[in-house]
């Protein structure tokens, strides 16, 4: 995989800008707390940070199918990349961070500095996790935002019952991180295995050595479960519910549910590095997910409560969600969301790039499930690099291929 460094494109380093100013922004605020100045500190804190957004969206070249203003520190394992699906969730990142800090003073019984101080630290998390391509950085990271946001839910809990939303979030969500730490280990040990014993968790160096057979069917499933627990999808949504009812109905699962980062990584991830095992259960994952459409939206029916319907109706559209991604295409096309710098959206499910014109198709297995989806678009696909799919490799890939004007 080809990469351009931050020094060929920009003045300093955007990606660790971007995770390092809400960390000192919440560090620093947490020190000045008392102060009748810190929550306007604070705010100053996210402005900055959609600044800095804002400049990686305009610091990326759609034209390039690398990925762009990479950052390496080989004995941190530290090492980061962007392209434009990056760009646009970095950019939602930092606008939900902004738009809570606005929020939070209508809560008046939460004391001002220190929620703002957690929502700059889950924010730097996520940062982290978006421009991250090393599966430790990124559960690392992961492990940090879920820890934020239990803190939330044990301090700030909304109703009588917040000590069962903690709960379940602990349960849920502690069970999930493992699980997804745990298919992290298992492609390093394949990649391992494959180059005389040296490990890596590194994307770069995972993508040339992808675990064979029943090892990479796990890594599959550990992964795959392991963030949709965090997505979530059904039936992995028993912590949602509670949560959402009994905990801070616009903070913790706006920092949760917003950024979706639980599709990210699916996408980031799964679909790269488990090409063969997607093929094999992308049947399987669509089925579970049609049900949980439907399932989840009849339970929202149901409800007396506008926040359990709200939770069981995110649920049912982040089902719509999953679907869409792994019927989009074959797991080779969609797994160039792991290198690509483009990013293009269309209405129709066309996508026109360098003298052809792609229509994505799912393949007949998606095609039992395609009547689940056809009223959402999803055969709409952001995919980069079209450039580089000529006719073939379009049809290898599931994709109908033909001329403009044939």
């Amino acid at each position: 995989m080809k990469e351009l460094y931050w020094a060929e494109q920009a003045a300093y380093p955007v990606l660790l800008a971007l995770q390092l100013l809400p960390l000192i922004g919440g560090l620093l605020l947490y020190a000045v707390r008392q102060r009748a100045w810190a929550v306007a500190l604070g705010r100053v804190f996210f402005i900055g940070e959609l600044l800095l957004a804002a400049d990686l969206y305009r610091s990326i070249d759609a034209s390039s199918s690398v990925l762009q203003l990479a950052e390496r520190v080989s004995w941190l394992l530290y090492h980061t990349g962007a392209d434009g699906v990056t760009a646009l969730f970095v950019m939602v990142t930092a606008l939900i961070g902004l738009l809570l800090s606005l929020y939070e003073p209508a809560r008046e019984r939460m004391g001002h500095s220190l929620l703002l101080v957690i929502i700059l630290l889950s924010q730097s998390a996520l940062m982290t996790m978006l421009v991250t391509t090393n599966l430790i950085w990124f559960s690392a990271a992961s492990g940090l935002e879920l820890t934020l946001v239990a803190v939330l839910l044990r301090i700030w809990a909304s109703g009588d019952a917040g000590d069962l939303a903690y709960a379940r979030f602990i349960q849920y969500q502690g069970f999930g991180w493992l699980l997804f730490v745990a298919g992290s280990v298992v492609l390093a040990w394949g990649h391992a295995d494959a180059t005389g014993g040296r490990w890596s968790f590194d994307l770069h160096d995972l993508i040339l050595t992808p675990p064979l057979g029943k090892f990479q069917s796990a890594a599959f499933f550990l992964l795959f479960y392991g963030l949709a627990v965090r997505t979530p999808l059904f039936p992995l949504h028993g912590w949602l519910p509670n949560m959402t009812q009994y905990g801070t109905i616009a903070i913790a699962p706006t920092l949760l549910l917003g950024v979706k980062v639980g599709i990210y990584g699916m996408a980031r991830f799964i679909l790269p590095l488990t090409p063969e095992a997607v093929e094999v259960w992308q049947v399987y994952v669509v089925a579970f997910a049609g049900t949980g459409v439907f399932f989840t939206a009849a339970l929202a029916l149901l409800q007396t409560n506008l926040r359990r319907l709200m939770a069981f109706a995110v649920v049912s559209h982040t089902s719509l969600i999953v679907i869409g991604l792994f019927t989009a295409a074959s797991a080779r096309c969609a797994g160039r969301l792991a290198a690509g710098g483009q990013l293009r959206f269309c209405g129709n499910g066309d996508a026109v790039d360098g003298g052809l014109r792609l229509q994505a198709h799912a393949d007949r297995r998606a095609l039992r499930t395609g009547w689940l989806v056809r009223a959402h678009s999803v055969h709409c696909r952001g995919f980069p690099d079209w450039r580089f799919l000529d006719c073939r490799h379009a049809r290898h890939a599931g994709l109908r291929c033909r001329a403009p004007g044939t």
